[in-house]
Parts: C-alpha cells; structure tokens; sequence
C-alpha cells in the first residue's frame, strides 16, 4: 500500500510542479495580476492544488495500482486501447459530473472553482473542493481501470495527458489558439468561466460539439 501511495505521490508532485511552472512562466503575468488582485483568493487555489494533488492523488491512485492495474504484465506495456477507453470514460463522465453540478444542488461542490472566472492560470485546473475533485475527475478514471485492467504505463499516460490538457484549457494566454472543432480549447472554456450555461466539456473530447 504504501509503495502504492509512494507512486501516487510521484505523480502527483509532477503535476503540481508543473502547474506551479505554468503559473509562473507562460501565466507570469496574469498570476501576478491574480495574486494583486486577491492575494486571499490565489492562496486558496494554491492550498486547493496541493491538497488535491499531494494527498487525494496518491491515496486514490494507490486504489488504482492494488486492485485495477494488472501487474501480471510489465509496467511498461502501452495498450492503446486501454488509453482510449480510460480517455473515453474520464471525459464522458467528466462531461456528466460537470453538468450535473451546473444543474442541481451538486453546483455547492463545483462553487469554489467558479471563484476564479475572471483570470484563469493553468494551476487552476485542478483547483477544485476536495468532492468535486473526487467525483469529477478521479471516479471517471476508476471506473476506465476497472473496465480496461490496464498495465500501469498504459494508466499513467491518460492521467498525464488529462492533468496537462486541464493545466492547458485554464491557461488565459492560449485562448487565441484555434483548435480542432471536437477537441475542447482554452477559448471555450474560458467561455464557460464567464458564462457558466455552456461548453461543459473538458479537457479532451469536445463533448458538446458532438452532441450537437
């Protein structure tokens, strides 16, 4: 278990490393004007990322590598099929989770991430409550591990892309790139901070424009 938990954490600090390096070179500025603005603010995120990456991450990822990875086969095997399924569930259930809460009293969960609508640095992707955090994002990854029984590298890779497309899709200064119609982009969803009533896909599969 703990060697479980200890893997967990590795990866976690990764993706909090990286998204403290996004804020502060790509984001520089806005996370400086983010900090002026509302100092209180910018270290509730902070504290939110750190929690959710360093202490939730590793306890359910140890959850994933004792019960759903197959540790039969070499850590090292890519199982394209995996890897599209786990990507395939962790967006429709995002997608399902997130609408949910915009449409019921679940919204009480998905209200923290909402304190951030004015300027958005790539940390705050995953600056969410601990619930949403557990129900929106890891549960959807539970669910594609227990449908695929994926070798761990073939986990690891649809956890990495997810984590590194949310940091993408909340950093402000990439929301002039045009991206494919049926991949979620900065510009969208930066749209749904301001306005809240559409595009609830995230981070990969444009969801809403395909169900359009």
């Amino acid at each position: 278990m703990f060697w479980s938990m200890g893997k967990g954490f590795i990866l976690g600090s990764i993706v909090w490393i990286l998204s403290i390096l996004g804020d502060h070179t790509i984001s520089k500025k806005n996370t400086r004007i983010l900090k002026d603005e509302d100092y209180q603010l910018y270290y509730l995120a902070n504290k939110s990322l750190f929690i959710n990456m360093l202490i939730v991450s590793p306890i359910l990822y140890s959850f994933i590598d004792m019960y759903l990875i197959d540790h039969t086969i070499s850590s090292f095997t890519i199982q394209p099929f995996s890897i599209a399924v786990i990507l395939l569930v962790q967006n429709a259930g995002y997608y399902l989770v997130h609408k949910l809460f915009h449409m019921t009293r679940l919204y009480k969960f998905h209200r923290f991430h909402h304190k951030f609508d004015k300027r958005l640095i790539p940390s705050l992707g995953n600056a969410v409550s601990v619930e949403e955090f557990v129900l929106a994002y890891m549960i959807p990854f539970i669910i594609g591990a227990y449908i695929t029984n994926p070798s761990e590298i073939s986990m690891i890779i649809p956890l990495f892309l997810v984590a590194t497309l949310n940091m993408s899709i909340h950093c402000q200064e990439l929301t002039n790139i045009k991206y494919p119609s049926f991949i979620v982009s900065p510009e969208e969803h930066f749209i749904h901070h301001k306005q809240r009533n559409k595009h609830f896909a995230a981070p990969l599969l444009n969801i809403d424009k395909i169900l359009e």
